[in-house]
């Protein structure tokens, strides 16, 4: 497994491109979840990676622009089967070491939710926002972007209900019941262990 996956930051379109990156799963993945929604966006939201509290919320009657949220509803993270899911190793031959990784597998899911203001384009912009989320989360042209671009496997997008609220007696226009399942695999390196580089067969011994 290559060590440097994920690493590095580069300026796109304005926005730092933070691929996924193992050693660093889940701040990782909130942050490459962010990015991609924002470069592929013609018109710029305000992402939020958690669910607006109440004072913030207070704010969303004069909405300049529509907020999108994505806040963990789940971690799931099973094993490889059977065996230690240890998927690499490297070896120093100075020290006689080796150092293994193991995998690990997470399915996390997000609930998502659109706000935005009669100000910030009302029932249109929500369902634009709408739109733009279908397009970068569902079906087979996201998957193969989301994963060569962030090295985040999508597995699900779905749901959505439009609904209408008042905050200070101004309408505010949500979309609910929205979740988005993704994968991705964690790299746990283990200490370096010293390595046996040869084994003398007893010399009485005979195999046949």
């Amino acid at each position: 497994m290559d060590k440097t996956f994920g690493a590095s930051a580069q300026a796109s379109g304005g926005f730092i491109q933070s691929a996924y990156n193992p050693d660093n799963w889940l701040l990782s993945l909130t942050r490459a979840i962010k990015n991609y929604v924002n470069r592929h966006s013609s018109t710029i939201y305000d992402i939020r990676m958690e669910f607006p509290d109440t004072k913030q919320r207070q704010a969303f009657a004069q909405l300049e622009k529509t907020v999108i949220h994505f806040e963990i509803d789940d971690i799931d993270s099973p094993r490889f089967g059977m065996g230690d899911n240890i998927v690499d190793a490297t070896f120093d031959d100075i020290s006689k070491t080796v150092t293994e990784f193991e995998a690990k597998p997470h399915i996390v899911m997000f609930d998502v939710g659109i706000w935005t203001s009669a100000k910030a384009g009302g029932t249109t912009a929500r369902m634009r926002a709408y739109q733009l989320l279908d397009e970068l989360f569902n079906g087979s042209i996201a998957f193969k972007r989301m994963l060569a671009e962030e090295g985040v496997e999508i597995r699900d997008f779905r749901g959505g209900s439009f609904v209408q609220e008042a905050i200070s007696d101004v309408p505010v226009f949500r979309a609910l019941g929205i979740t988005l399942s993704v994968r991705v695999f964690e790299r746990r390196t283990d200490d370096p262990k010293p390595y046996i580089e040869q084994v003398n067969q007893l010399p009485a011994l005979t195999i046949s």
